[in-house]
């Protein structure tokens, strides 16, 4: 019987690991490169208050204007629906205050403005529900 433990590693252009395996009693070394010109393109997804609406934003191209929040969250649901997780750029969600309401950011986009900090934190919770943000 054998026993494996993995885990994903992520390698930078550039980057090797070596591995240590036990091979017919002996120690083997394995190295694993990553070629300096790998370049795999992953999809990054975000949404941005535009005044009155919210553009929903696809490789930061404008994929859909919607004029509720909660379309465009769906926008974004339906977009990534039919992809790889794996080809997905997961964004980096946050609360920002601003006088006195909350701005809610994807990256740097301010995705959404409300007044109160739960609905701030309800909304950054929808986001990570999603699958939008670490």
């Amino acid at each position: 019987m054998t026993t494996v433990n993995a885990e994903l590693v992520v390698l930078p252009p550039g980057g090797s690991l070596s591995l240590n395996e036990l091979y017919n009693g002996q120690i083997q070394t394995t190295t694993v490169y990553c070629d300096t010109d790998y370049h795999h393109e992953r999809t990054s997804f975000s949404i941005r208050q535009e005044s009155s609406s919210y553009q929903v934003l696809m490789n930061n191209d404008i994929a859909e204007t919607c004029y509720f929040f909660s379309s465009a969250l769906n926008t974004v649901k339906k977009l990534k629906a039919h992809m790889n997780e794996w080809d997905i750029e997961p964004a980096r969600c946050g609360i920002k205050q601003e006088g006195n309401h909350y701005l809610i950011m994807i990256d740097r986009n301010a995705a959404e403005t409300v007044y109160f900090f739960d609905a701030a934190t309800k909304t950054l919770q929808e986001l990570r529900d999603a699958g939008i943000c670490r």
